[in-house]
């Protein structure tokens, strides 16, 4: 049984622009964005998802964005050093509430840029890294030297998909799926070795973040949010 962690939307909505996508002009149709949350955690545990739910906090609307929260291996937790202000405030309330149900925290330092399995997934025994927008390439030796595991660093080349999980989704069955590798990643040979048979997606399909979606035993549940790990808890957006 997958293990997935969820953040209700009581405070989301568009109260800063931190990414291409994000417009205060525009805002959120909030009745519609808490019915699609609803519609996925009824999806999630049709497919025999566990969630559980992080209480969401006023000021902090991206909570709901779990995947960026930090990273978890078995029953460690690797909290985010997140790039920009407005979402540093996350951080401690996610690393409080896995510290209550007997996680181990472990902090990167404070100068390490590191947006958790939004820039880290695995694939197989491998750790994909993104790095460039949100998190620092230094970040990946870092988080090696912790978790003890291989790493391979991707850099991300368009502002638009500014997280890894936004373009690039490693599948159960050590195969991944990827977005235009060529418009939005730098992936060399050898990390399309390690990716495995793959399938590289265009548009249309492109620009509505198709890779960013979770895997539940065999089935791809395409949303907007964050690529599988085989792990313990999976963090969800």
């Amino acid at each position: 049984m997958r293990e997935l962690l969820l953040c209700a939307p009581d405070y989301y909505g568009i109260e800063y622009e931190i990414n291409p996508w994000m417009s205060r002009a525009r805002g959120a149709e909030t009745e519609l964005v808490k019915s699609q949350w609803h519609g996925l955690h009824k999806r999630l545990v049709a497919l025999g998802a566990k969630i559980d739910l992080v209480p969401p906090q006023p000021k902090l609307p991206d909570m709901v964005f779990t995947a960026n929260a930090g990273l978890t291996v078995g029953r460690q937790f690797i909290p985010s050093n997140f790039r920009h202000q407005e979402r540093a405030g996350e951080a401690p309330h996610f690393a409080r509430w896995m510290e209550s149900r007997g996680y181990e925290v472990l902090w990167l330092p404070k100068e390490l840029y590191f947006e958790g399995e939004g820039d880290a997934l695995f694939g197989g025994d491998a750790l994909f890294c993104g790095y460039k927008f949100r998190s620092d390439i230094q970040s990946h030796r870092a988080v090696a030297d912790m978790l003890g595991c291989l790493v391979i660093s991707i850099e991300l080349v368009d502002p638009r998909f500014y997280h890894l999980d936004t373009c690039f989704c490693p599948l159960p069955d050590d195969s991944a799926i990827w977005s235009q590798s060529r418009r939005c990643l730098q992936m060399s040979d050898n990390v399309l070795a390690a990716a495995g048979e793959g399938v590289e997606r265009t548009t249309p399909d492109f620009d509505l973040h198709e890779c960013s979606s979770r895997a539940t035993r065999s089935t791809g549940d395409a949303r907007s949010g964050q690529a599988p790990t085989a792990r313990d808890l999976s963090l969800f957006s």
